[in-house]
């Protein structure tokens, strides 16, 4: 039996050192890989963690840094402009048609600041979208709660909207009319809005302007396509939720 001869290997710049086997500087390369391969991993692992935390998904459960959001780019990035430790308000928000109205805004050195621009509201790490409503009468700066909050987010309030209607006024004698005129009559609605989260579009929640929002998304718009033209706002809202379902956006965590 032949056993393969292993030659020494001496450095031509560096003879004073001892020789390797070409077999000894072939374990010593793989071992040098193996732990460099090791660290790499090790930081590879460190990066992914720190991406991790440092950003999260936007859904129902993401905390906004709370302040004021004077831009829509201030709060796609949850940098709040002013910061809640720098100014205080007061609040009342009305349980059944969901409007936070906002007064006496200020900095904490007492200099007021316009409600009507502020954009978004955070409190308690959730997000209050500056609407126009009408307030007992007259149009208001008022704010609403962002319901859905993803890619495509949605919000909802009563208002009041006024129109004028026909009264008749009846003869009771002979049954007939007898006057009519048209006054003013108040009557709540329901307003329903989405808003495409990477540029701050709002829109009235509609089949055609979900259709709109889900332009990269070719499987879900043809299922909204899909569906009878009878459709109702609840069907539309299933379909809102899994589009924000596959469609994730992530965002710095503050």
């Amino acid at each position: 039996m032949k056993y393969a001869r292993h030659e020494a290997v001496r450095d031509a710049k560096h003879p004073e050192l001892p020789s390797l086997s070409v077999n000894k500087r072939w374990r010593f390369s793989q071992t040098t890989l193996r732990v460099v391969y090791v660290w790499w991993l090790i930081g590879l692992g460190w990066h992914w963690s720190a991406s991790a935390q440092d950003s999260a998904r936007l859904d129902k459960h993401f905390r906004f840094a709370d302040g004021l959001y004077f831009t829509w780019d201030a709060f796609r990035q949850n940098a709040p402009d002013l910061g809640a430790d720098v100014v205080q308000y007061r609040f009342f928000t009305n349980p059944r048609t969901r409007r936070t109205v906002v007064e006496d805004l200020r900095t904490r050195e007492g200099q007021p600041l316009p409600v009507d621009t502020v954009r978004v509201l955070v409190r308690e790490g959730l997000p209050y979208l500056g609407i126009i409503t009408t307030w007992t009468g007259d149009s208001v700066r008022a704010f609403v709660p962002l319901k859905v909050r993803g890619k495509i987010c949605y919000l909802a309030w009563t208002d009041t909207e006024v129109k004028d209607r026909e009264i008749v006024a009846w003869n009771p004698k002979n049954g007939r009319p007898f006057r009519k005129g048209r006054v003013p009559v108040a009557q709540e609605v329901v307003r329903q809005k989405i808003i495409l989260f990477p540029t701050g579009e709002m829109a009235d929640f509609t089949r055609t302007n979900l259709r709109r929002f889900m332009a990269d998304d070719a499987e879900m718009r043809a299922r909204l396509d899909a569906l009878p033209p009878d459709a109702d706002a609840r069907t539309l809202y299933r379909l809102l939720l899994e589009y924000d379902a596959r469609n994730p956006v992530w965002l710095p965590v503050r």
